[in-house]
């Protein structure tokens, strides 16, 4: 999938270019919202995949690198950002669950140890 097929083509304009970006971000808020209310962990990735990919793309990269849209940068690395932890504590809360164990997944033993 493209970035076109996210949002639609890229266009030249500054505000397009925000408003794109918007739509993409609130897109995969809403995705990712509700693959998580309804456990649906794997779709709820895919859909920050999308996002990451968008994002990442040569054109959207560039132009978000510029100075005139830092604030548009910060606020979707911001959401970025939000969505990533709202995805693994969900998870996280699903497996604490799926443990029998009680409390918080915050406070689980073991939360700061690396598995190999």
């Amino acid at each position: 999938m493209d970035a076109s097929e996210v949002v639609g083509p890229l266009e030249e304009n500054s505000g397009d270019f925000a408003m794109n970006v918007d739509r993409a971000v609130h897109k995969a808020t809403k995705k990712v919202h509700d693959d998580l209310h309804d456990l649906k962990f794997n779709t709820a990735v895919a859909a920050l995949m999308e996002l990451v990919n968008y994002l990442a793309g040569a054109d959207a990269k560039a132009r978000l690198s510029r100075p005139e849209n830092a604030a548009l940068a910060r606020r979707t690395i911001r959401q970025l950002t939000l969505l990533l932890r709202a995805a693994d504590a969900a998870s996280g809360r699903r497996n604490l669950a799926r443990s029998r164990r009680k409390g918080s997944v915050h406070v689980a033993p073991g939360r700061n140890m690396i598995r190999s």
